[in-house]
């Protein structure tokens, strides 16, 4: 999931400080908290300005790219720093990590879930524990508006396998006096700030630019790519990295900037990787925009078939602009909150199990109700059996359901393809097949104009090469209205 999270709107940072036991080198004084908590708010500020600026510059400039918000908790465990200190950074990555950060980490975070949820037993994974305080910050309210994204930075003095770092969505800040930490790092002690906006910015799909890193391992390549839009690295130091006796080939368009060495502004790539894109020239960041629901479906796991029906407590598919920001999914009036993303442009939400007939789909993201043609964003709920047969045409529903003869009504189905006839009432209707994408590749629609002639409701039939879909459900019907 943390792979599409653009740093668009309004962010909460929760800044937890993980205290050891009085007396020993883990435990913080409380001037070393308010220095560190001014570093991570300087840090928070440096990301804003470099917004600004970037903001400032397009054309037309963009208005309110993000905020941060900065909050702070502490923590205490009773661990004993010792062993962590006694163990030689010469040990491998995944060793320090295991007996060093996990073990604290592991403490901090079953100590949150009892003090925030009492009697809650946390995943057993970390990255899980951070996507859940991150759900719980995400229903914070400040200043009358809602949390765009949040995420948590935990601070501590316990020894750590690196001085700084994002894992999973969160960061990791470490201050320990007797290991290798932040204050022991000649090249960030003077640009801490600047070291905290770095790994909030990996949070939010930014790759390291540095290319080799302090142990010879390869950081990045310009030939990869990153971040929302999935868009080249192309600031990294390095070309490709060595391949045997073959050495690193160098970037010669490289410049300095935050994701290479913490430096104050960024580059044009690093901007994209955060999804801070203005394609329409509206002013608005394009991920601010509302979501357009393009295509709702149920993958019948029968036959394979992609179709606008389904029982009650089906796994459904959303596809569409911006639909990966969706808090809630609506089903008419029934809320969903629980929302799996798959990609920017796709989500998946199971149906209520009391739901049932024509309901429409609707999302509600940070840019408010979601926008959508009925057509889209509807899907026909039915207790009824579903039809099996892989050729055989079938109708579920038409929309709208009523209006005056020449409405133009979409009809829905499966297996709606090299269509012969479309009759109202049994009269012949004129009909166009709209173009297969990837959405509809097994032909789902026809659209037709209801015919002049015919009063009250009337069924609608489809006949293909294969034969004449009957109108099934109740629902592949058209009402005309009185003019």
């Amino acid at each position: 999931m943390s792979r599409f999270r653009p740093m668009i709107g309004h962010l909460l940072l929760l800044a937890i400080f993980v205290d050891g036991k009085d007396g020993t080198s883990a435990k913080f004084t409380d001037d070393e908290k308010s220095s560190i908590l001014r570093d991570v708010y300087s840090g928070a500020g440096v990301l804003r300005i470099i917004g600004e600026n970037w903001a400032g510059v397009q054309q037309p400039n963009v208005r309110n790219v993000f905020g941060i918000t900065v909050v702070h908790k502490g923590i205490q465990i009773d661990i004993d720093p010792a062993p962590m200190e006694q163990m030689s950074d010469a040990e491998p990555a995944e060793v320090l990590r295991s007996a060093r950060d996990n073990v604290w980490l592991d403490a901090a975070t079953t100590k949150f879930f009892q003090e925030a949820q009492p009697g809650t037993v946390p995943p057993a994974a970390l990255e899980d524990r951070y996507e859940m305080i991150r759900q719980s910050l995400l229903a914070a309210t400040f200043f009358g508006g809602a949390v765009a994204d949040a995420f948590p930075v935990f601070i501590s003095k316990y020894p750590v396998y690196h001085l700084a770092y994002a894992f999973g969505g969160a960061v990791v800040l470490g201050f320990s006096p007797t290991t290798l930490s932040l204050v022991h790092g000649v090249a960030d002690t003077d640009n801490i700030d600047g070291t905290i906006a770095h790994e909030i910015g990996h949070v939010f799909g930014a790759p390291d630019e540095y290319g080799i890193g302090r142990k010879g391992s390869i950081a990045c390549e310009a030939i990869e790519t990153a971040g929302f839009f999935d868009s080249q690295n192309a600031n990294c130091k390095i070309i490709t990295g060595p391949t045997g006796t073959t050495p690193a080939v160098p970037n010669p368009n490289h410049q300095p900037c935050l994701m290479d060495q913490n430096v104050h502004q960024i580059c044009d790539h690093t901007a994209r990787h955060w999804g801070w894109v203005d394609e329409d020239h509206d002013s608005v960041a394009d991920l601010a925009s509302q979501a357009v629901i393009v295509h709702t479906s149920f993958q019948n796991t029968t036959t394979g078939a992609d179709m606008r029906a389904c029982p009650p407590g089906s796994v459904i598919d959303i596809r569409g602009r911006n639909v990966w920001d969706a808090r809630f999914v609506m089903f008419d009036n029934e809320v969903v909150t629980k929302v799996e993303r798959f990609a920017p442009d796709h989500i998946v939400v199971r149906v209520p199990t009391n739901v049932n007939g024509l309901v429409h789909v609707s999302l509600i993201t940070r840019a408010g109700f979601s926008v959508e043609g009925q057509d889209g964003a509807a899907i026909l709920v039915t207790t009824q059996p579903l039809p099996l047969l892989p050729n055989d045409p079938t109708v579920f529903f038409a929309l709208p359901r009523q209006g005056r003869e020449g409405e133009r009504v979409r009809i829905v189905g499966v297996n709606l393809r090299d269509v012969q006839s479309v009759t109202f009432g049994g009269l012949n209707a004129v009909f166009e097949e709209p173009p297969e994408t990837p959405t509809l590749s097994n032909r789902q629609e026809v659209i037709a104009v209801a015919p002049p002639g015919l009063t009250g409701t009337v069924p609608i039939e489809v006949t293909t090469r294969v034969g004449t879909a009957a109108p099934s459900f109740g629902f592949a019907d058209f009402t005309y209205e009185r003019p």
